[in-house]
C-alpha cells in the first residue's frame, strides 16, 4: 500500500496556538517524526507532501526556517519507501499510484500532490492540522479506508 500525506495546516495551527510560524513547522518535523514509524508499519511506501515549488512566495525568514527543518526530517527518514516531497512540482510520474491519501487541516483538493499517482486514490480529509495528528488519527483514517470499495477506474 502507498499512502501519501498531504500534511497541511502548520501556520494556521501555530496561529490559534499563539506560536510563531517557525514553531509550527517545527511542530510539523515533531509529529513526523512520531507518525512516521507507525504508518510504515501499515504501508510499503508513504509519500509525504511537506512544501510545493509554489511555497516559495512565502516570506524568505518561513523559507530558510522550513529548509532548515527538511534538513534534519531527510537525514532521518532517508530510506527507499519514504518520499519527503520537498520543492515538489508535477511533472511525469516518478511514484507508484497512491492508494490512499490523507489531507490534514481540512482543505479538500489535491494542491498538486502527485495527480497522476492519486487519480485512483481514495481522499480522506482530517479536519486537525498536522502539528496535532497522531497515530489514533492514522487508525481511524486506515480503518474508513479499508471500508472503501475500491473501483481503481473500473
Amino acid at each position: 500500500m502507498h499512502i501519501g500525506i498531504i500534511a497541511d495546516g502548520n501556520r494556521r495551527w501555530a496561529k490559534s496556538h499563539n506560536k510563531t510560524i517557525r514553531e509550527g513547522h517545527e511542530q510539523r518535523d515533531i509529529v513526523l517524526r512520531q507518525v512516521l514509524p507507525h504508518i510504515l508499519e501499515h504501508a510499503d511506501m508513504v509519500s509525504i507532501y511537506l512544501f510545493s515549488s509554489r511555497n516559495w512566495n512565502r516570506s524568505k525568514q518561513e523559507v530558510v526556517d522550513m529548509f532548515e527543518g527538511f534538513y534534519d526530517s531527510v537525514h532521518e527518514f532517508t530510506q527507499p519507501n519514504v518520499n519527503l516531497l520537498i520543492n515538489y512540482k508535477p511533472t511525469v510520474q516518478q511514484y507508484p499510484d497512491v492508494d490512499l491519501v490523507i489531507r490534514t487541516g481540512g482543505r479538500h483538493s489535491l494542491s498538486g500532490f502527485l495527480p497522476l499517482e492519486s487519480a485512483f486514490a481514495e481522499f480522506y480529509v482530517i479536519d486537525k492540522y498536522w502539528p496535532d495528528f497522531t497515530n489514533k488519527d492514522f487508525d481511524e483514517a486506515l480503518v474508513w479506508f479499508n471500508k472503501q470499495r475500491r473501483l481503481n477506474g473500473a
